[in-house]
């Protein structure tokens, strides 16, 4: 018996996939955040303030908690892999 007939994906892996189809299909994570809107979430996230950074998110583009949630946390990787190149 396959795992996928019985189960489905878990609902942040959902959640996750709906967040790239909807905001990063056509261009990268990089570009997306690197617009000027985007620039208070990108600081918050730089600071480790991923609440507030989800805040922030959501004020800009009126995304529910669970996008986010996604995009504040992409926005620390970013942050994270600009520290380490």
């Amino acid at each position: 018996m396959k795992l996928y007939r019985i189960f489905r994906t878990p609902s942040a892996a959902r959640d996750a996939a709906d967040f790239v189809l909807g905001h990063l299909r056509e261009r990268g994570a990089v570009d997306y955040f690197s617009e000027e809107r985007f620039n208070p979430v990108i600081e918050l996230a730089r600071h480790g303030a991923w609440s507030e950074a989800a805040k922030e998110y959501r004020s800009i583009t009126g995304a529910g908690i669970k996008d986010s949630v996604i995009a504040a946390e992409i926005a620390r990787r970013i942050v994270e892999d600009d520290k380490r190149r």
